[in-house]
């Protein structure tokens, strides 16, 4: 737990003027993977304080190697370019960040977690096209414009280490034909280094104040694939329908809005973003179901007999068409037969 006096000393070494008195509490954030986060709340504001940790906990992700120190650097950086384009109303302010113990203060966001927004059984359309009009503006901001110079163009370990536990690992439990093809958009995600992506785009990292969208730890961030981003959120909506027997998310209003802030591209290359997006989801709905990290939406009989409907429908040659409205009504409806 992060102490008092401690938490004064990084306060001022970022140059934030305030006594020790003026700290009123510490929390501790348990939840979090590759971090020790605490919310520092303050008389003026809260805080937020990243630690990195040097070995992970917990077994299941143990097999993970990420480097500590580029991790909280990634996030730095990536933070300090996105809140230019987006503004600090949607990206935190970094107040604070040290290399040589990777730390991070920086402004804690009111609100909540999408989520918990979801677990609820809240699936808001207008929400999903907010979400969907922001991430059309950072991918499009960095759409094509990055060197092979850039530092980000060879941070290539978040990327590999995503597409081990996260493609290579599915693609073992699966029937050759779709395996491959699994492999095949892996692939494809690390040959389209086209813009900046959030790289763990997940509803823990979209935070949810009256209407308002923030988005956070950009740590996992590199160049790859706008619909790899895309594919990572939308399976949470999906999963959450199907589990809360809730309609079906409007996905076709979701890339309506993100394209209309992504205006500079062919329709053609909107197209295959789309297409690439629901083939990623495909994907990461059954790691969600059956991978490290289950959804929290569907109890274990639920989620496996999902998984199996879902790897079932993709193995008949219907990986092309990714996730569609009509398997999500599928999915609701063999949830009913439980």
């Amino acid at each position: 737990m992060l102490k008092q006096n401690k938490a004064h000393k990084i306060l001022c070494n970022a140059g934030i003027n305030i006594e020790k008195s003026d700290i009123l509490s510490i929390k501790e954030h348990p939840e979090s993977t590759y971090n020790y986060v605490h919310r520092i709340n303050t008389k003026n504001k809260d805080y937020i304080l990243k630690e990195a940790k040097k070995e992970l906990k917990s077994k299941e992700f143990r097999s993970i190697k990420l480097n500590h120190i580029k991790r909280l650097e990634t996030d730095s950086c990536v933070s300090d370019l996105f809140r230019i384009i987006l503004g600090k109303e949607i990206i935190p302010q970094i107040y604070y960040y040290k290399k040589e113990k990777p730390t991070i203060l920086m402004h804690a966001f009111e609100g909540h977690m999408l989520k918990e927004d979801l677990l609820n059984g809240i699936i808001d359309n207008e929400i999903l096209y907010k979400i969907g009009k922001i991430l059309g503006k950072l991918h499009s901001s960095t759409y094509k414009v990055f060197s092979e110079s850039h530092y980000l163009f060879e941070n290539n370990q978040n990327r590999e280490e995503e597409l081990k536990t996260h493609y290579i690992a599915i693609a073992k439990v699966t029937q050759e034909n779709l395996s491959n093809k699994i492999l095949e958009l892996g692939e494809l995600h690390r040959k389209r280094k086209l813009c900046v992506i959030h790289g763990d785009l997940t509803s823990k990292n979209i935070i949810i104040d009256n209407g308002n969208i923030h988005l956070i730890d950009f740590e996992l961030s590199h160049l790859g694939s706008p619909e790899y981003d895309l594919g990572h959120f939308l399976p949470e909506y999906f999963l959450a329908a199907v589990g809360m027997n809730k309609p079906s998310p409007n996905i076709d209003k979701f890339f309506e809005a993100y394209f209309s802030e992504f205006i500079n591209i062919p329709d053609e290359e909107k197209n295959h973003i789309k297409k690439n997006a629901l083939k990623h989801s495909a994907v990461i709905m059954l790691f969600r179901l059956e991978g490290m990290a289950k959804t929290d939406f569907l109890d274990s009989n639920s989620r496996e007999k999902i998984y199996n409907f879902i790897k079932n429908h993709l193995e008949k040659n219907n990986f092309e068409k990714g996730i569609d409205e009509e398997l999500i009504n599928q999915c609701r409806d063999e949830i009913c037969k439980i």
